[in-house]
């Protein structure tokens, strides 16, 4: 398999996902060889921003990132940008893969941050941790630097290779191991963990930039993961105007098995996705949790990890999966908590290529009333859950709700009691693809009290009660014999389901 990650518009804005490596032939070309350079000076880059902020406890300045991503894609001026540049000059094996390529160094970056800062993006202060993302931007950029020169001799120096792992890995003196010794770390042990990510990242890039050359996967993956990618995964519940622009946390991600694809090699093309699997990514991602009875003593509750039904307590429990951690909401001055499991098979196709893709998935959404406006689920903030039956007791960041400014975490569950709805879905279908719709003075009015003056995307017609016709105009009405997209109808008596104006 290899590193692909494509990003697709719908209800929600996800990022397709599919890693692993391989490394055989080798090109010459000498604009291969620089862009290898200017991958590993973005994420050199990028990790400096981090480490920087790591060392004083400050955010991560924005403007050290802007600044990252700008000399790599150009900015305002995508002329400017450093493949932009090589591809001006002509002779380069691959052209227009800057959006690519950025898009796998920021997907690295975030990989290596999480996995080394367990609370990321809550700051913290840790030489530790800070060095060890030196360790990881070093060994990357030495790696793509050894693949650069071999894109002007045609061989692969295995020296040069060689020393950029024991800098990293050596037990003893390798780049972890030293700052381990020295004690104070967030996290210990993980040197084969950050090497295989590093070592992923690398031989997908080369694969990327040197098509056809040997080095790309002589396979097709065998795993396919869908994440929400923060603030761009927006959503409008209803028509009343007040439920729009929800957010789904980052790092809600979904994973499928992939088989029965078109071609048994690359290119691939459309593939049978079965699912949910287990995520791959650590706690951060470990979405499996006992549905249990919402219980608060966690005895049968839906917070607790498990990887089989035999890790969950009380009768009638079981292991299910859970799409995201409790996803804070808030509509019309209320304040709402939810989760979200998934309670049937998730069925399809994706085409790995082009990330093109068709699902069908059901799930139990429960609803809970808010803790407060601002803050509707209990948040995971330094470490420990600050409200809801754990408060107070330890907890990993699972998402980040750009929305409310809040972390939220399986491990910190709205009480029980406040349970106030749920609902199971009705299979739902998600597919790639982008649809644009234009507001204009025949789109209905939303109904919300505070939202009648603006206009919405869509509303029902009002034909009979038990048959809701989506609409975003009156004619979409007046086609199924309706008059009004948004209008009233009758829902009792002789004229039950006829189109209406006032009560009578």
């Amino acid at each position: 398999m290899s590193d692909r990650r494509k990003a697709f518009s719908g209800a929600i804005a996800l990022l397709a996902i599919f890693i692993a490596s391989v490394v055989h032939a080798q090109t010459v070309n000498p604009c291969s060889s620089k862009k290898k350079l200017c991958v590993a000076k973005k994420e050199a880059a990028l990790l400096k921003c981090h480490t920087t902020a790591e060392k004083t406890g400050a955010t991560v300045d924005a403007a050290c990132l802007q600044k990252a991503h700008e000399k790599f894609d150009g900015g305002a001026t995508p002329s400017q940008g450093c493949f932009a540049k090589l591809e001006a000059k002509g002779g380069c094996l691959t052209t227009g893969d800057t959006a690519a390529l950025e898009g796998k160094v920021d997907a690295f970056v975030s990989d290596v941050v999480q996995g080394l800062d367990p609370g990321y993006p809550a700051p913290v202060t840790n030489t530790c941790s800070a060095g060890k993302k030196t360790c990881v931007a070093k060994k990357a950029k030495a790696l793509l630097k050894c693949h650069s020169k071999a894109e002007k001799t045609g061989t692969l120096d295995a020296t040069c290779v060689q020393k950029a792992q024991i800098k990293f890995a050596d037990p003893v003196n390798g780049c972890f191991a030293k700052l381990e010794a020295k004690g104070g770390c967030l996290t210990t042990g993980d040197t084969t963990a950050l090497e295989s990510t590093v070592d992923a990242f690398v031989d997908d890039v080369v694969c990327e930039l040197d098509p056809g050359s040997g080095t790309c996967p002589s396979g097709c993956p065998t795993t396919y993961a869908f994440t929400a990618n923060g603030p761009d995964a927006d959503y409008d519940i209803g028509w009343n105007g007040n439920g729009h622009d929800q957010h789904i946390p980052t790092n809600d991600r979904l994973t499928l098995a992939v088989s029965g694809c078109a071609g048994a090699s690359p290119p691939c093309g459309q593939c049978s996705v079965m699912g949910p699997i287990p995520n791959a990514g650590g706690p951060t991602f470990a979405n499996r949790r006992c549905h249990g009875n919402n219980d608060d003593n966690g005895t049968n509750g839906t917070w607790i990890p498990c990887t089989s039904d035999a890790d969950c307590p009380g009768p009638g429990n079981a292991c299910g999966y859970f799409f995201g951690p409790p996803q804070p909401t808030a509509a019309g001055g209320i304040s709402y908590c939810f989760t979200n499991e998934i309670v049937g098979p998730v069925t399809g196709t994706v085409n790995v290529e082009t990330g093109a893709t068709a699902l069908s998935l059901q799930w139990l959404r429960t609803a809970y009333s808010g803790t407060t406006l601002s803050h509707p689920c209990p948040e995971c903030v330094g470490g420990t859950c600050n409200a809801g039956p754990r408060m107070g007791m330890p907890c990993v960041v699972n998402g980040t709700s750009a929305l409310y400014g809040a972390d939220t975490s399986y491990d910190c569950p709205p009480f029980s009691g406040l349970e106030i709805d749920e609902d199971v879905s009705v299979p739902v279908q998600l597919s790639t693809g982008t649809q644009t719709m234009t507001l204009s003075a025949a789109s209905p009015n939303c109904r919300a009290t505070g939202f009648t003056a603006l206009k919405c995307f869509c509303d029902t017609c009002n034909t009979s009660p038990d048959v809701f016709t989506p609409c975003s105009s009156n004619a979409d009405c007046a086609a199924v014999g309706a008059t009004v997209c948004g209008g009233k109808r009758c829902i009792t008596g002789a004229n039950a389901g006829a189109p209406c104006a006032v009560s009578s």
